[in-house]
């Protein structure tokens, strides 16, 4: 079985939903997830994001798990996880959201036929390959503006490159969706 190794991109672990992201780090998989970025400062734009992601990726191996780490909630375990990942027709399964494309992208195919909330393209959270995803993220430009935007156009070019999870079920991304949540007593 490859080794899954959970990464995420933050340079200050104590902002938004650091704690949160860390406590199902640990509660799901035993760990702290591997923190790129931390204590360096923000160069701007997602190009600090997509320049640290594709250093970390050419030197991981086996599976990654790669989380925002200021909006993003893990949901499942390493197995589901590996199993979602080994029902997709490429080693790359992007998650999806709510909101955010392909309403405020314009020029992107409309996904209304989608019968799922979670229709949105999530760059907040994927889980591929190591060696797969580093050449993916050698596609992106690294002075993108956004790297939700960078791989979408990505996909809209090449929908090959990675699967989306339309059912919502890697992650849990709060943005605009934070009411989705329940917090256990």
């Amino acid at each position: 079985m490859q080794p899954l190794t959970v990464v995420t991109v933050m340079t200050d672990a104590r902002l938004r939903y650091a704690p949160a992201l860390r406590a199902s780090c640990r509660r799901l998989y035993g760990c702290d997830p591997v923190i790129l970025g931390l204590g360096k400062p923000w160069i701007g734009r997602s190009s600090s994001k997509i320049i640290l992601l594709r250093v970390a990726l050419r030197q991981l191996r086996g599976l990654v798990l790669y989380v925002d780490g200021y909006d993003t909630l893990l949901l499942r375990g390493p197995g589901a996880v590996r199993d979602a990942l080994a029902a997709c027709s490429r080693p790359f399964l992007m998650a999806a959201e709510t909101l955010a494309w392909p309403s405020w992208f314009p020029g992107l195919p409309s996904l209304r036929y989608i019968a799922t909330p979670y229709r949105c393209l999530n760059a907040g959270c994927f889980v591929a390959e190591a060696g797969y995803a580093a050449k993916v993220f050698r596609r992106l430009p690294s002075l993108a503006d956004s790297d939700q935007v960078a791989l979408a156009e990505l996909w809209v070019r090449d929908p090959s490159v990675f699967v989306i999870d339309h059912a919502g079920g890697l992650c849990h991304c709060l943005n605009g969706a934070s009411a989705d949540l329940a917090r256990d007593s």
